[in-house]
């Protein structure tokens, strides 16, 4: 799966959630950690037992493909919820293993990347876990811990599995005038009101 998402046109592969070079990517020791993990791990692994995969918003061809990858699995395509965001027992609704999602990051420390992400079950903590750590994170002043805590939240989450990074691209956007985009193109998070009319 990893191959055929990052050999499409203005993919690359992805071994961490950040850029490499970017704040809270993965030190040099923790780097080469991860790859041991996975270069360690069989080569070929298929569950051959029910689990619940969350996948949307993927074409006709990626589900097939995922599909044979994970034989016994049941899969849902038109879950438009988030995982941890959803009272299961509540709504009826089967708890995923898996889930297949595509997000934003950014080569510069970005808060509101931690404040989204820890609402719900994509870091190694979320939920009320999560809001202690990012009150930590904000009232930490030294720029390095801050950095250090990142990098280590990022790298638990990558060696404990729950986040697997299949691939990486960049995405543009473009304005006709008299229309200009004041985005930042260090941050992830960019709004609406920041496209003028000159």
């Amino acid at each position: 799966m990893f191959n055929k998402v990052s050999s499409r046109p203005g993919y690359e592969a992805a071994e961490q959630l950040f850029p490499a070079l970017g704040d809270g990517a993965l030190t040099k020791e923790h780097l080469a950690q991860l790859r041991k993990t996975f270069r360690d791990a069989p080569e070929s692994i298929l569950i051959n037992r029910p689990v619940v995969v969350w996948a949307w918003n993927m074409s006709k061809e990626d589900l097939d493909f995922i599909k044979r990858m994970l034989p016994a699995a049941k899969f849902v395509t038109d879950m438009l919820k988030l995982p941890g965001t959803v009272d299961y027992k509540k709504e009826g609704i089967e708890e995923p293993e898996i889930c297949f999602l595509s997000g934003d990051t950014s080569p510069q420390e970005d808060i509101s990347f931690f404040s989204y992400y820890l609402n719900f079950e994509f870091l190694h903590i979320y939920g009320e876990e999560g809001k202690t750590w990012l009150r930590g994170y904000m009232a930490t002043e030294d720029r390095k811990k801050r950095l250090a805590m990142a990098e280590e939240l990022h790298f638990k989450t990558l060696i404990n599995g729950e986040v697997i990074p299949m691939a990486a691209n960049t995405y543009a956007a473009i304005a006709k005038k008299p229309w200009a985009f004041n985005y930042s193109k260090f941050y992830a998070t960019n709004f609406v009101w920041r496209i003028t009319r000159n």
